[in-house]
């Protein structure tokens, strides 16, 4: 029998912060959608470079999804998520400061990469550290993670706009937890 290295309360708490890392990684996924408007009268888009923008982290995905396998089988699993987890934030805020098409398009699907390489390892940590009886109702909470923080950016962005004024603040949040 394999033995794992962490104890049970351990491997709940880990669970705990993977939930919500995996939440927090959705959150601009609603946070865009809500702050469209404002987003593109600060940045001077059209409504075709808008509805670009807003797609390509879907591009990043499927990018990081076929990417995936070869860079796990590669490197060690802790340093690519940990990678990935820097990485898609430095997209995220380097998303609020760019101005122009361009550079946005890229933050999204840079940020696409990084987000579905912790999709793949978060069911496979749970597979492979989860307490056993509770399995199938953890891996039920990383899907929820997905709509959960979807809903939230979209919560967030819209009391952001309206206590603030300005788009970005979802973002930071986003980024600093």
């Amino acid at each position: 029998s394999y033995r794992r290295p962490f104890s049970k309360m351990k491997r709940k708490i880990m669970f705990f912060l993977i939930f919500l890392i995996n939440v927090l990684i959705n959150v601009n996924h609603g946070a865009i959608p809500a702050g469209t408007t404002e987003l593109k009268k600060e940045n001077n888009l059209e409504n075709v470079e808008l509805g670009i923008i807003g797609s390509l982290v879907y591009l990043g995905l499927v990018l990081g999804s076929i990417s995936a396998g070869p860079i796990f089988a590669s490197y060690s699993s802790k340093w690519v998520v940990i990678l990935s987890l820097l990485f898609s934030c430095f997209f995220l805020y380097c998303f609020t400061f760019i101005k122009g098409g361009w550079g946005m398009a890229f933050c999204r699907v840079g940020c696409g990469f990084c987000q579905v390489i912790l999709y793949i390892n978060f069911p496979v940590w749970v597979g492979q550290f989860g307490v056993n009886k509770s399995q199938t109702i953890w891996l039920t909470f990383l899907q929820l993670g997905v709509p959960v923080g979807t809903m939230l950016g979209y919560v967030m962005e819209a009391l952001f706009i309206k206590k603030f004024g300005k788009w970005k603040y979802a973002f930071y949040t986003q980024i600093f937890f």
